[in-house]
């Protein structure tokens, strides 16, 4: 264990009152269990306590006293993305070269966010990486919460091959204790057991008002997203153009090549209908207007879009563009459009030799 940085996640979550440390058996032998503490030194010792047996985790969010559930959560107090590599057999940790592609691609993305004005802080979790942003939101907690799985639901689109963004934007999600050990597997010397640690200094980061904000305007969707006729009447050619621009991902689900395409759970799309579904949702995130999406996904060699009528193009629309609320819009869109711009996927997820070395040297940045 690590314990400073143990303390730094206590203090990070700021829970006024309480906080849940969930214990969980890595042989899946026992039920989890949960202690309920009230201090830092309370956290630090439940987690030594727990050291080498246990996989550690704590509540993102305040509850009242004893809850667990989400109608116990009175306060949102973190929103953090989870990266994980991709790998043959899930229930085996990682090599140090599938860690370190998870932290470049937590680099990129914390890069983003400061340029939108939202500080984050990364750390490896043992298995992957984690991008922790500060947040204090205690009203209307069901309409964040439906407005924090959304932006994360499109962030996640974003992934590079090889690396999965688990949606963890619920109420009541536990999230690994940095600074804890990682238990996962046979514990083999190409994919270890490893400490999780934080990758940057240990200074709580101050809550975005702006990104706050938006999270509290979200809007769920009623209303279908209208489809431009017009733009949906592109030529073959323009079409081919604008798919290339959003990138390796998007043009093989065009192509009709979804086997070939991991989907956010790292398993090929297993119907047409999230095939297109995954496709519409990449238009949306790099501002197409649905008019252009349809236009895609009519050309596209999936095919089902052809085939079915306009209950179906409607439901896949909404799904994708889903009233786009404020956070994808400001956190999302326009670094997504330059990112896939920029290049192939595979050359801008190159693994650099300092990421290496950052992910292997177990120093902070």
């Amino acid at each position: 264990m690590i314990e400073e940085d143990v303390r730094f996640t206590f203090r990070f979550l700021g829970h006024e009152h309480e906080t849940e440390v969930r214990l969980i058996d890595p042989r899946g032998r026992e039920t989890p269990r949960s202690a309920f503490v009230h201090s830092e030194d309370e956290f630090v010792e439940a987690c030594r306590a727990a050291e080498g047996t246990f996989n550690v985790y704590a509540g993102i969010n305040e509850r009242r006293a004893g809850g667990t559930k989400a109608e116990d959560v009175v306060r949102v107090c973190g929103i953090i993305y989870d990266a994980d590599p991709i790998r043959p057999d899930t229930k085996e940790a990682a090599t140090d070269e599938e860690m370190a592609l998870a932290i470049a691609f937590g680099r990129q993305l914390q890069a983003r966010r400061r340029e939108q004005g939202v500080q984050c802080l990364l750390a490896e979790s043992g298995n992957g990486a984690q991008l922790w942003a500060k947040a204090d939101l205690r009203e209307d907690l069901r309409r964040v919460e439906a407005a924090i799985q959304e932006h994360q639901r499109r962030t996640a689109a974003t992934a590079p091959a090889g690396v999965r963004l688990d949606n963890i934007g619920d109420l009541p999600r536990i999230i690994k204790v940095i600074g804890t050990l990682s238990i996962k597997g046979s514990g083999t010397l190409p994919r270890p057991h490893r400490l999780s640690r934080w990758l940057d200094p240990k200074v709580v980061p101050p809550v975005s008002g702006s990104f706050m904000a938006a999270l509290r305007r979200y809007d769920p969707p009623t209303k279908s997203a209208p489809v431009d006729t017009a733009a949906a009447r592109l030529a073959p050619d323009e079409v081919r153009r604008i798919v290339g621009e959003l990138g390796p991902k998007a043009l093989l689900l065009f192509e009709g090549r979804q086997a070939e395409v991991l989907n956010h759970s790292g398993k090929p799309y297993a119907s047409r209908n999230e095939a297109e579904s995954a496709l519409a949702t990449i238009c949306a995130i790099h501002g197409l207007e649905p008019g252009v999406t349809s236009a895609v996904l009519a050309s596209s060699r999936i095919g089902k879009w052809a085939t079915r009528g306009e209950s179906y193009h409607q439901s896949i629309l909404k799904g994708a563009y889903a009233n786009l609320p404020a956070p994808a819009h400001a956190v999302v869109d326009p670094d997504v459009l330059r990112e896939f711009r920029s290049g192939s996927r595979r050359a801008r997820m190159v693994v650099e030799p300092d990421d290496l070395a950052e992910f292997r040297g177990g120093a902070d940045a």
